[in-house]
């Protein structure tokens, strides 16, 4: 594993990175031309490739995840209904969260190989984007877009990018709108051990997170079940 760069897998470098101008986000570098292409081939079927997200950093998520727990952020059961933070311990806080919003130094967003779209052609005006499933169910605002894409990852037109999240595995809630860079990210998925992850959970950086002390308790589920589990 001499090979392994946890910084990028932990979110704490962009020496991995490239800069879009233009729409003001991060890229893994080897991932940047497949998406310009991909963006290209969107357009010409009438389509808005509008990247919500990109590269997050591990203060990004940390910010995220701690926000949540206070109160700050809504938290959603997997259903996708939000939950009032107060009537709930330590324990079902963690459990919410990670549904839907990884531990900081686990997100895949570290790498650059993820993006969060949506089709900006069919964004109503107006509207409040929240990346909730109902937006990209029948009667959502992205529905078409979906099924768009999932005809382009069907049939290989996707420029290497799939969902790692489109079905319910038991682990992070079904996320439609989330693609990833399978060229990049696989690797990067097969170097992150649960050795790696306890490491994490034993840096400096870590002690600013709410709850740290529940997330410890239950690593190895959340190791398992919360990164390790997604579509191959």
């Amino acid at each position: 594993m001499s090979n392994v760069n946890k910084e990028v897998l932990f979110g704490m470098t962009k020496d991995h990175l490239i800069f879009d101008e233009s729409i003001k986000r991060y890229f893994h570098k080897d991932s940047y031309n497949d998406f310009q292409e991909f963006k290209k081939y969107a357009h010409e079927n009438g389509i808005d490739f509008y990247v919500t997200s990109s590269f997050r950093s591990f203060e990004d998520q940390l910010r995220i995840w701690n926000e949540k727990c206070e109160g700050k952020r809504p938290i959603y059961n997997r259903e996708g209904v939000e939950l009032d933070v107060e009537k709930l311990s330590s324990h079902e806080i963690v459990k919410s969260i990670i549904n839907w919003s990884a531990l900081p130094g686990t997100s895949r967003h570290h790498w650059g190989t993820e993006l969060d779209v949506v089709d900006g052609n069919s964004w109503p005006q107006g509207y409040h984007i929240q990346l909730i499933p109902s937006e990209f169910e029948k009667d959502g605002p992205f529905y078409e877009f979906g099924q768009w894409l999932n005809k382009q990852i069907e049939e290989q037109k996707s420029y290497s990018y799939y969902r790692p999240y489109l079905e319910d595995l038991g682990g992070v809630a079904p996320e439609a709108w989330h693609i990833s860079y399978a060229k990049i990210s696989a690797k990067y998925h097969k170097q992150y051990t649960y050795e790696i992850f306890c490491e994490l959970l034993e840096h400096e950086k870590m002690r600013e997170l709410t709850f740290l002390d529940e997330v410890k308790a239950n690593s190895q589920h959340i190791y398992d079940h919360f990164f390790k589990k997604l579509l191959a």
